[in-house]
């Protein structure tokens, strides 16, 4: 199952080596099912259970288009390990949204024998997580890892060197933030 606890998610990437987060591969806006079907190694016909009354509500979709169609913002594929990231700027994440996050990992796995995760390299059993990326003040509002763009920005800055693009990037997000409250709160 796809795991929203913190503890699995430390524990699983305690257990990467330099070399394995060097192997990393990042995949942004990932149309990953609708790659499976355009190589065949998955048909339509077989994400329709998905789309059935058989399938339970939560994890229901409405046509098999929509499954192919449905792009997280990012996926990180690691030795063993997938994290499929949400990223929100200014706006707080939906149970809805995360859930389905979660349940389209669920089909990733499970059709075709678990074509899109072979896809990715990683076995049908390797750990998968939701994990997203927000401002701070939406991350005590669900269970999922959480990441905020300020402390981001703290942790590139200490590894890579102050000129480097995503640097400057995340620490404009940080400030733009920063700024965006400060003005909220004299209102």
């Amino acid at each position: 199952n796809v795991a929203p606890d913190n503890g699995g998610l430390r524990r699983d990437i305690d257990k990467l080596s330099g070399d394995d987060l060097r192997k990393a591969r990042v995949y942004v806006e990932v149309a990953l099912m609708r790659d499976v079907v355009a190589q065949e190694k998955i048909c339509e016909s077989q994400l329709a259970r998905y789309c059935d009354e058989s399938c339970p509500p939560e994890r229901r979709w409405s046509k098999p288009q929509q499954i192919i169609s449905v792009k997280p913002d990012l996926a990180i594929v690691l030795p063993n390990l997938l994290l499929v990231v949400e990223v929100k700027f200014t706006s707080p994440f939906t149970p809805k949204q995360l859930k389905r996050t979660e349940c389209l990992v669920e089909v990733w796995r499970e059709a075709a024998d678990g074509a899109a995760f072979k896809a990715l390299g990683l076995a049908v059993t390797a750990p998968a997580y939701v994990v997203c990326i927000g401002s701070k003040e939406f991350a005590d509002d669900f269970d999922y890892p959480y990441a905020d763009w300020q402390a981001l920005s703290t942790n590139a800055s200490a590894l890579f060197p102050g000129s480097d693009p995503s640097v400057l990037a995340l620490q404009s997000a940080a400030a733009f933030l920063e700024a965006a409250r400060a003005t909220q709160e004299n209102r």
